[in-house]
């Protein structure tokens, strides 16, 4: 699995809420929820923000309030998406940390290959000339 950049993730979930889960896991699942829940929060801010600025008059230029609160939900996405990118890269570490200590299974043993190769002959999973011919080749990698 390839590393994923966090500040592409980052940005890319705040310009296009969800993408980052797209990118990241191509999770698009989790994109429309959170596209439409962004969506709805920016649009909340947004209006909000013009209330707050409207009820109280402040000296603050035009749109400050809203900039500012929309703002802070970029901010809080762009932070989403660094998360998200950052653990997948853990878990991706993890796993190739895990895989390169993982020790091969030992090679079962000649007596233990040629016990399975009886009982697969009793059973009649296979001829009496398989069993043979199979028997010669196990013992000759001895």
């Amino acid at each position: 699995m390839k590393r994923r950049n966090p500040i592409i993730t980052g940005l890319l979930n705040a310009l296009i809420p969800g993408f980052g889960h797209v990118y990241v896991n191509n999770a698009w699942g989790r994109f429309v929820p959170i596209f439409l829940g962004s969506g709805v929060l920016i649009i909340a801010a947004y209006l909000l923000g013009n209330a707050i600025q409207n009820i109280r008059n402040s000296p603050f230029p035009a749109g400050l309030c809203p900039s500012v609160l929309i703002l802070a939900v970029l901010v809080s996405l762009f932070i989403g998406g660094m998360k998200i990118s950052n653990t997948r890269n853990d878990e991706t570490d993890e796993a190739a940390f895990y895989r390169s200590k993982r020790t091969l299974l030992p090679q079962d043993s000649v007596v233990t290959k040629l016990q399975k190769l009886l009982k697969q002959r009793k059973e009649g999973l296979i001829s009496s000339e398989q069993y043979d011919s199979q028997k010669a080749d196990i013992e000759s990698k001895k």
